[in-house]
Order: structure tokens, then sequence, then C-alpha cells
């Protein structure tokens, strides 16, 4: 039976057996409180949230800070698809440093982040923050880039001249 049919039939059989149901859906909770329990908590733990944003925000981050392995196996499952042994493979053939600053990790505050092409999200390497933001900004597109290099290179001269 198709799904289209299905819905349909579901619902014919919801209208001609609803008390049927109520009475069932009643006794299930009944003989299992533990719904209703989690419902309510669910229910409470949301409006703590809410009410208490700044707070939540903050443990969520000293949580995060205390447990970075937890969170960096996560975020690279999560975000690039890849594990933590890959990350390690990648960083290692790149001996510990930025693809493109060649600084290594020791130097920056924040973890490398993953470098990957927008489109195919095919990884291209391992970068720190800031170069990592060089080629968002730019959208990867390399006139952008080749510009800056340009203008770099212009005032730079300009200013050896001085």
């Amino acid at each position: 039976m198709k799904a289209s049919k299905r819905k349909g039939y579901n619902k014919k059989y919801y209208d001609a057996n609803k008390e049927k149901i109520k009475v069932q859906t009643k006794k299930y909770r009944e003989d299992h409180p533990e719904i209703e329990e989690n419902r309510d908590r669910k229910e409470y733990d949301s409006q703590y949230n809410k009410n208490n944003k700044d707070k939540v925000n903050l443990r969520h981050k000293e949580y995060r800070k205390n447990n970075p392995l937890i969170f960096k196996k996560i975020d690279l499952r999560r975000y690039h698809n890849i594990t933590v042994e890959q990350y390690d493979e990648q960083l290692n053939k790149q001996d510990g440093k930025c693809a493109i600053c060649h600084r290594p990790q020791e130097d920056f505050k924040k973890r490398f982040c993953v470098d990957h092409d927008h489109v195919t999200n095919k990884i291209r390497g391992i970068l720190c923050d800031n170069c990592n933001l060089i080629l968002g900004h730019a959208n990867d597109d390399t006139n952008i880039l080749s510009g800056a290099i340009q203008y770099i290179e212009k005032y730079k001269t300009d200013d050896n001249q001085e």
C-alpha cells in the first residue's frame, strides 16, 4: 500500500475508532507513567533553558572547554564526516602546521580548522582560524585573493620608497 493511501486509511481508521483509541491511549499512559514524567521533564527543561539562556550557555561553554576531545570528535563527524584519526593524519602530513601560513598549532589558542571545498565538500587541508577566515571571506575566489596580494605589494613598495 502506498504512503498516500495508507495515510487515508489511518485517518479513516482513527475517525471510525476514535473512542476506542482514546481508551487504549489512556490505559497505556496509566501503565507507563514514565511517559508523562518525561514529557513534564522536557517541558520543564525547555522552559528553564529559555528563562536561563546565559546560565545554560555558560555551562555548555565550560563543559565544552573541559571536554575538548569529546567535542572535537563530535564536530569532525558532524561537519566533515571524518574521524579524529583522519584529522590527525592530515595534520601530520602538514608537519603539524597550518597548510597556508605554516605556523604550528602551539601558536594558537583555538584548534585548527578543517578546510574543504564548499561545492564538492572535499577536504583540502587543515588551517589555522586566521587562514580559514581569509579563504571564507574571499569566498575561495582566487581573483579576490590575487587582488589582495597586489594591493599589499603595491603599498608595501610605496612604504619602502618613503
